[in-house]
């Protein structure tokens, strides 16, 4: 499993994120949060905020599965 999660971000464009580094994730007003180990918050606006929350949890759980191996 790759340690880049790439999405689309109404404002920037593609946005790529090291799993590793994320230490947190919530979403709020409409867009995903995320927290990386370093204390930095990020927000990402994206068009389907439930759906692509979901899809990072799930990306973010597999790749952990992964190295468990």
């Amino acid at each position: 499993m790759k340690a880049v999660y790439t999405f689309i971000d109404e404002h920037t464009g593609k946005d790529y994120v090291l799993l590793p580094k994320i230490r947190e994730v919530q979403s709020a007003l409409g867009a995903i949060v995320i927290t990386f180990d370093n204390g930095d918050k990020k927000s990402f606006a994206v068009d389907n905020l439930k759906q692509e929350l979901e899809r990072l949890i799930i990306t973010i759980d597999a790749y952990y599965a992964d190295l468990k191996k």
